[in-house]
């Protein structure tokens, strides 16, 4: 049966790996990107090369009537949205004394209140509203803090609230909510941990390696599968084993 996954922040890295592998898999694909329109024609263009179907779909997550117009303009072009994935995310790091208020806004805007607005949205306006899957992208930094990052942190702590809650409060409607929580993962956002610093942080991932971003399309489009249809309101730690409890 045909299926639909809405991916936010599509166009590069994870939710670009995301949109690939559910697209081999038979999923059309309503790709999210906000301004670079160049990114997420080249990933378009990947999925369609390996034979999938997909729609960009342009617009910012975290802006309330912007979020909507992604989850109607996902609905009116593939009929319903099967699976959500709340990808979209940015990072303002520094020390909490130089931190500008802007950037702890922006951050909690488009990571926190843009998961929670999108899925708003879709419960509200999508006609399957049932036996759903949705997705947060969350990080290990959510369970176990990170210094000079307290707005990503915050946020990320956010988005496991928001999954246990929606958890309960979806999961009536057989709708099941979960997140999964990358480690250290080979993506544009962690370009600026040093070689150095990698090789230190290889000391404490039992598996001895730095994360991809198929590790964390694959625990995705597991927890999509009918495989996982009993899990419900978990964050899954995609780390290598770094122990974060």
């Amino acid at each position: 049966m045909e299926k639909t996954v809405l991916i936010t922040g599509g166009s590069r890295g994870i939710g670009a790996q995301t949109a690939l592998t559910f697209a081999k898999k038979g999923y059309n694909v309503a790709l999210n990107y906000v301004r670079n329109k160049d990114a997420a024609l080249e990933t378009a263009n990947e999925i369609e090369n390996a034979g999938g179907t997909v729609s960009l779909v342009q617009g910012d997550a975290g802006d309330f009537d912007q979020s909507r117009n992604i989850v109607k303009k996902t609905i009116d072009i593939f009929g319903a949205i099967d699976v959500l994935i709340n990808n979209a995310a940015i990072k303002r790091d520094g020390p909490i004394n130089t931190m500008d208020e802007s950037d702890y806004d922006k951050v909690m805007d488009i990571n926190a209140k843009g998961s929670w607005q999108m899925i708003k949205h879709t419960v509200a306006l999508n006609p399957k509203d049932y036996q759903m899957r949705i997705i947060n992208i969350s990080s290990g930094t959510g369970i176990v803090g990170k210094a000079d990052q307290v707005n990503y942190v915050m946020s990320k702590f956010a988005i496991n609230g928001l999954t246990i809650a929606m958890a309960k409060e979806l999961g009536p409607r057989g709708i099941t909510v979960n997140a999964v929580a990358p480690g250290l993962t080979e993506t544009d956002m962690t370009s600026y941990v040093t070689e150095e610093g990698k090789q230190a942080r290889l000391k404490d991932i039992p598996l001895g390696r730095i994360g991809t971003t198929q590790d964390i399309a694959d625990a995705c489009l597991f927890l999509a599968s009918d495989q996982a249809s009993f899990i419900n309101g978990q964050i899954l730690p995609v780390n290598g084993g770094v122990h974060t409890a």
